[in-house]
């Protein structure tokens, strides 16, 4: 590795230092690379791959990784457990699934470095050198976490899903790139590891604040939007939909997540965000039973009700009868488990949500006229059912992605219980 080598972006999971500078707060400092990832990197051997660097203290190789950490800082155990999570996350999601692997995956071990010294959970950048100039991921975790064991493997998971991101995107700096790294990451660990069902606990951060703008950094939002891929997965594409938007996303480069979810999955940011909202709020999705509920539920009685919402965040509220609703005013769209529009059928005690088109965007909900199945004047007016008390059923009103072929079946619904839970301030 060359001496010059420098780390040219960074994927955070949590670490608390970046988070604050997202937000605002002072500029955050990667940590420095250790010494042995600038030693001089000997051709990898015939057959095999190699170490691209130097050797650290302690080390544990496998068939694609090389964990390693300094005296003092990590067990042994600690590694075992992140190198067995490691290859079994890049036989589902690399061998089987079909995610590019790391650049520099090819010839060489991909680094982890075990580091007790970070702010958070876990770290994943990339490191440029004179035969990988564009960058190769170097993953961190933060072995204080290690006695988790399911904690620690779903870590492991979501970092190597941080570097199959970089296959597939360059990391832009900025607040609308964030998010969609760790919602993807979230939901990629719960396709690599699925027997571990530690990503469901994040949920809560999206529950918390379901209003709040599809992108937004506060409260750690962007790891409890996972649940938008679980949505596009298990309606509209079957396996492999959010590869398919993160493959589309080489194209779109210096597009918006908005904007590369539309044109990946053919349909309008505001139709998908909210359909995914209104299945959450219904409990819908498959594991929907381990994803916390909304926070903030709003009770509609069928009077004239108003509120506001930010751009792709949604309200959600709850029928006290079975009744139409209708969107009297606003840029805004309504869902439930089998609908979108500007009017739909909902009964008593179900639940509903307003998804905004505008950051701020100002809604007016009214009771629909059971007998009025005319065009409301709103954009999108496709809603409503086969009459009073009546569901329509299919995918929320989204079709499958206009490119997307060959896609696999839903898969089976799961029985499991309800608990809150709160992640271990992460999860990265």
């Amino acid at each position: 590795m060359a001496p010059g080598a420098a780390i040219v972006a960074s994927m955070d999971c949590l670490t608390d230092d970046l988070i604050a500078a997202y937000n605002g707060g002072p500029a955050f400092t990667l940590p420095e690379p250790p010494p042995a990832l600038y030693a001089a990197a000997p051709p990898p051997p015939p057959g095999a791959k190699g170490l691209y660097g130097g050797r650290m203290d302690n080390h544990v190789d496998s068939a694609n990784f090389t964990v390693a950490w300094a005296n003092g800082d990590a067990t042994t155990s600690a590694a075992n457990d992140a190198s067995e999570a490691l290859e079994a996350a890049w036989t589902a999601l690399v061998e089987e699934q079909g995610w590019a692997p790391p650049v520099s995956s090819d010839d060489y071990f991909v680094w982890v470095i075990l580091d007790p010294g970070l702010s958070g959970t876990g770290l994943t950048y990339e490191l440029s050198t004179d035969e990988y100039p564009d960058g190769y991921p170097v993953i961190l975790l933060n072995p204080n976490y290690a006695t988790n064991t399911r904690f620690w493997r779903s870590l492991a998971a979501h970092e190597l899903n941080h570097a199959l991101q970089y296959a597939r995107r360059e990391y832009l700096s900025g607040r609308e790139e964030p998010w969609y790294w760790e919602a993807s990451a979230e939901w990629g660990a719960e396709l690599a590891l699925p027997d571990v069902n530690m990503y469901a606990t994040s949920s809560v951060y999206y529950a918390d604040a379901t209003e709040a703008r599809y992108s937004s950094m506060e409260g750690y939002h962007q790891y409890g939007m996972f649940p938008l891929n679980a949505f596009v997965e298990e309606t509209m594409t079957g396996a492999g939909g959010m590869l398919a938007v993160w493959e589309r996303s080489e194209a779109l480069s210096d597009e918006r997540w908005d904007a590369v979810l539309e044109d990946a999955l053919g349909v309008d940011a505001l139709r998908l965000f909210a359909g995914f909202s209104g299945a959450y709020a219904e409990e819908t999705l498959r594991e929907s039973s381990m994803y916390e509920p909304p926070a903030t539920i709003f009770s509609f009685d069928g009077g004239e009700q108003s509120g506001e919402v930010n751009y792709l965040g949604s309200d959600v509220l709850q029928a006290s009868r079975g009744m139409w609703v209708e969107l009297a005013e606003g840029d805004a769209l309504l869902a439930n488990g089998d609908e979108v529009g500007a009017r739909l059928w909902v009964d008593a005690g179900g639940h509903f949500t307003v998804t905004g088109g505008a950051d701020g965007a100002a809604y007016t909900l009214i009771e629909g006229d059971e007998g009025d199945t005319g065009d409301t004047g709103l954009v999108d007016d496709d809603g409503g059912g086969g009459g009073g008390g009546k569901k329509g059923g299919g995918t929320c009103g989204l079709g499958a992605p206009r490119q997307g072929a060959g896609w696999l079946g839903l898969v089976a619904l799961l029985a499991l219980g309800r608990l809150r839970r709160f992640p271990p301030r992460r999860l990265g």
